[in-house]
């Protein structure tokens, strides 16, 4: 299909459907986080591997990275033409006013989402600077590297270690390794950590709530709702 070079986005008949969605994505969001949260059990030194679990986040994970998509007008991609890329920001501009003076720092950040994404790439990144550290410092011990689910009070922030996220448990045992966080989730803070990125899931859970409390004057954000019929 051939797009039009200068069409106004504002000249539509069916923005409403953006704000559907965004509404949609916003609950779908909220209530995954709220799924989470209920599934971790908040015992004390707790570190396991859950596959299941580990299927939550990424329905946490993947409709706010979808979110962000739809609210932040990123740099004009490649093979995006001038028209296509102004009507994209037209259109970032335009949800922005629905959505008043709502912040989404959380949302926003496109960090944990895109180390999901290029896990492998960030996997072989991470592997070799470890290969490495390991080599130039025979004396160390082992550095935990596994996938898995933590509940803790809090995590301690990252070491000062040239090219690799260290990060320690705050109030652990005495003498704990340090590890690299690979998606890990820290049930009391509610942190997802991937790498050296950290997501807020709590400051994600309420700005799906802000989201939703915006749009909600204009129609149900109920995500099982029907689109709604627009004559265009």
């Amino acid at each position: 299909m051939t797009t039009p070079n200068a069409v106004s986005f504002m000249d539509s008949k069916i923005n409403t459907l953006y704000e559907t969605e965004l509404g949609r994505l916003a609950e779908t969001t909220r209530a995954a986080c709220d799924a989470l949260f209920a599934a971790i059990p908040s015992k004390p030194f707790l570190l396991f591997v859950n596959p299941p679990t580990h299927q939550l986040i990424y329905n946490v994970v993947l409709p706010a990275g979808r979110i962000q998509k739809l609210i932040v007008a990123a740099n004009k991609k490649r093979g995006e033409t001038r028209a296509e890329w102004e009507f994209r920001r037209d259109r970032v501009s335009h949800l922005r006013t629905v959505l008043g003076n709502v912040s989404l720092p959380a949302i926003e950040s496109a960090a944990v989402r895109n180390s999901l994404e290029h896990f492998d790439e960030r996997l072989d990144d991470i592997n070799r600077h470890l290969i490495a550290w390991r080599a130039a410092s025979p004396g160390e011990r082992t550095v935990l590297t596994g996938i898995g689910l933590i509940v803790w009070d809090t995590v301690a922030a990252p070491e000062s270690t040239p090219d690799l996220p260290l990060v320690r448990l705050a109030g652990g045992p005495p003498n704990s390794l340090p590890f690299v966080p690979i998606r890990l989730y820290a049930a009391r803070s509610r942190l997802l950590m991937h790498w050296d990125d950290v997501l807020n899931l709590q400051a994600l859970r309420d700005e799906c709530a802000a989201i939703s409390n915006a749009l909600s004057p204009r129609f149900s954000v109920d995500p099982n709702a029907t689109d709604p019929l627009v004559v265009a």
